[in-house]
């Protein structure tokens, strides 16, 4: 089979959950590019920069667990009851695996460490973080900051400045990562 055959639900099963394009498994987008133009590109466009990991994703965590049944071990009488998408832990059923960006017992919390909780203005506010490192694999930060507003409101972000030089398939040495859809 050719690597880059396109897939049909036929041939392809995502457990019931959603494309994964920042996937362990999913090639970059200029993956086997002679002249670095991109070989594949997705529907949405929004989703360019994010095609392919060298990191495990949540949702391929999710997947192996529904494969291999481990969600169907819990009992849900007696496991924990996880938010946002997570899932109980297969070998703690008091504990969640959660999703990037959340945490705590249910995935209900910000996740300890770096970031805050902010709340949005009506005005611009500058936000600086300084978030990267320059080697691999190595000691990868994470800071996660929950920007909140009433319901019914939008919030805007914009990125005035970002890390130069380190621009490569699946954000491995530094990223911002924006959660904009309810799942």
């Amino acid at each position: 089979m050719n690597q880059f055959n396109k897939e049909t639900p036929q041939t392809n099963d995502n457990y019931g959950m959603t494309y994964d394009y920042g996937s362990l498994m999913h090639y970059g987008g200029t993956s086997a590019s002679f002249n670095k133009k991109p070989t594949m590109v997705p529907f949405d466009v929004n989703y360019q920069q994010t095609l392919g990991s060298p990191f495990i994703s949540f949702i391929e965590l999710s997947m192996l667990n529904e494969h291999y049944k481990c969600k169907e071990r819990c009992d849900p009488r007696t496991s924990v009851k996880c938010e946002m998408g997570g899932f109980p832990h297969p070998r703690d059923y008091e504990k969640c695996i959660c999703p990037g960006g959340y945490g705590g017992a249910r995935c209900t919390e910000r996740p300890s460490g770096c970031g805050e909780k902010i709340q949005a203005f009506t005005k611009w506010v500058t936000l600086e973080d300084v978030v990267d490192n320059n080697r691999e694999n190595e000691d990868f930060l994470t800071c996660n900051y929950w920007i909140e507003s009433p319901v019914g409101t939008d919030i805007q972000v914009r990125l005035l400045d970002f890390t130069k030089g380190l621009s490569v398939d699946g954000c491995k040495y530094a990223g911002v990562e924006i959660k904009t859809n309810k799942d």
